[in-house]
């Protein structure tokens, strides 16, 4: 009866070890999924803003045109 719980323990000992090696690189994939994602977030962030200030210019852009099509409807009324 003396080596059964030392062969409890060392197989206690070894599953222990497996899972967190297991569990190890598990964390390993899910931090470079995170690391992948922050940049791509960056990236979008950046894509934001230069579709932000194009929006801006078209605004401009759609004012003017809305401008002249009035007056191109005054213009064919007279």
């Amino acid at each position: 009866m003396g080596i059964l719980p030392w062969i409890v323990i060392i197989l206690l000992v070894f599953v222990i070890y497996s899972l967190m090696i297991r569990y190890e690189k598990k964390i390993e994939k899910i931090t470079k999924i995170i690391e992948t994602n922050s940049e791509n977030i960056q990236e979008n962030r950046k894509l934001i803003e230069q579709n932000r200030s194009l929006i801006e210019k078209n605004k401009l852009s759609i004012e003017k045109n809305t401008q002249n099509l009035t007056k191109i409807d005054v213009d064919l009324e007279d």
